[in-house]
C-alpha cells in the first residue's frame, strides 16, 4: 500500500461516524503523523539524489 493508500484510507475511517471515540482519533492523529514523517523522509531522499 502506498503512502497516497494509506492517506486516503485513513481519511475514509475519519469520515465515518464511528471514529468518535478519543482513542480512536488518537490512533488516528500518531498514524496522520507517521505517514507526514515518512513521506518527507521520501520527498529529502528523493531531493538529494
Amino acid at each position: 500500500m502506498s503512502i497516497l493508500q494509506q492517506g486516503q484510507w485513513l481519511t475514509e475511517q475519519i469520515s465515518y461516524p464511528q471514529v468518535n471515540s478519543d482513542e480512536a482519533k488518537e490512533i488516528v492523529r500518531v498514524a496522520m503523523n507517521e505517514i507526514a514523517e515518512i513521506a518527507a523522509g521520501i520527498h529529502l531522499s528523493a531531493q538529494s539524489m
